[in-house]
C-alpha cells in the first residue's frame, strides 16, 4: 500500500530483501538471538532498511522499545514521534490543524505512555 495526497508519496511500503544488505542485518544484528525476536518484526526490518537503503528517510515510531534501537542505530535526526511527522504533514499543508488535533488526541487515547500532546506542539 502507498499512500498519495495529489499524486506526492506521502507513506511508501518497502520490504528488505533476501540477501540485501538490510537482510543480512535485520537476521544477524537486530534480530540475531530468539529474545529479541519479541519486538515488533516490521519495526526492525524498517530500522534495517532505513540503516542500507533508505538512507534520507526517518523512522517515525511510537513504540518504546523500537524507538531506543532506533536512535542507537540511525541517530537523533532520524527518529521521531508521531508528533512530528504530523507536524511535518500540517507544514507540508497535506492535514489542517483540525486534524493534526484529531490525530494527537487519537494517540493520547491509546495507552501511549505520552503524558499529554507534547508541549513544543501546543
Amino acid at each position: 500500500m502507498n499512500l498519495k495526497v495529489d499524486e506526492v508519496p506521502v507513506v511508501e511500503v518497502h520490504s528488505a530483501v533476501t540477501g540485501s544488505d538490510a537482510a543480512t542485518t535485520l537476521w544477524t544484528h537486530l534480530r540475531a538471538s530468539s529474545t529479541l525476536a519479541s519486538r515488533d518484526l516490521g519495526e526492525d526490518e524498517s530500522i534495517a532498511l532505513l540503516i542500507h537503503e533508505l538512507k534520507d528517510l526517518v523512522f517515525v515510531v511510537l513504540d518504546r522499545k523500537a524507538a531506543m534501537v532506533a536512535l542507537a542505530e540511525l541517530g537523533p535526526s532520524r527518529v521521531a514521534s508521531p508528533f512530528d511527522y504530523w507536524d511535518w504533514l500540517r507544514a507540508e499543508g497535506m492535514v489542517d490543524e483540525t486534524t493534526f488535533d484529531k490525530l494527537s488526541a487519537r494517540v493520547l487515547k491509546e495507552d501511549s505512555g505520552f503524558p499529554g500532546r507534547p508541549v513544543r506542539f501546543r
